[in-house]
């Protein structure tokens, strides 16, 4: 049975009453608190805004002795708790810094290394550029001459043997290129000759 004397009635305005269950709402939005507990919390956030040495006078003269004992007893255990739980934080910290350093390290491993061969892939690149300009300024130049590249083209032996000849250049995901050539053979026209 609870103790009439740890309760005190109060009468609100009636607009003052609508206002405390507009922020009983607000406070917990889920589910609704009573005028009671509205006003219970109000009061204590208005309490922590005061100093605190106001707050805790005003704690430590409305309390028995043997309130003030017990509250110190667990304040006592909850600071044990914390410092527990802060021992293991710096430890979980410690953890993960050591991981993250780690993992940084491997970064910068890989960046490097990336790196290296990403500048090697540049150079090979402009390597080839450089030589396929070369050739296709070799092709022109031959063509100012009067070379008719088409015309001796014909007759390499691929045109004889094969039909719809094709070289298609495909760069793969892993940056690699892969060169296909195609070609369909000629079906020569079979004879029938007797013996």
């Amino acid at each position: 049975m609870t103790c009439k004397y740890n309760y005190k009635n109060i009468s609100l305005k009636t607009d003052t009453y609508l206002d405390l269950q507009e922020i009983s709402k607000e406070v917990s939005p889920k589910e609704p608190l009573s005028p009671a507990k509205t006003i219970d919390n109000l009061v204590y956030m208005y309490k922590s805004l005061l100093p605190k040495k106001v707050v805790i006078m005003t704690r430590i003269k409305s309390k028995s002795k043997k309130e003030l004992q017990q509250e110190i007893k667990d304040l006592t255990v909850i600071t044990t708790i914390q410092e527990d739980y802060i021992d293991l934080a710096e430890v979980k910290t410690k953890e993960f810094y050591d991981k993250h350093i780690e993992y940084a390290m491997g970064y910068w491993e890989l960046w490097a290394k990336y790196e290296n061969q990403l500048e090697d892939l540049h150079k090979k690149y402009n390597e080839i550029v450089r030589a396929y300009n070369a050739l296709a300024e070799l092709g022109k130049y031959a063509e100012e001459l009067g070379i008719d590249i088409k015309k001796h083209t014909e007759r390499l032996p691929e045109y004889d043997l094969y039909k719809d000849f094709k070289i298609e250049n495909k760069v793969m995901e892993s940056g690699k290129v892969k060169t296909i050539f195609s070609a369909k053979k000629i079906k020569k026209e079979k004879t029938n000759v007797k013996k």
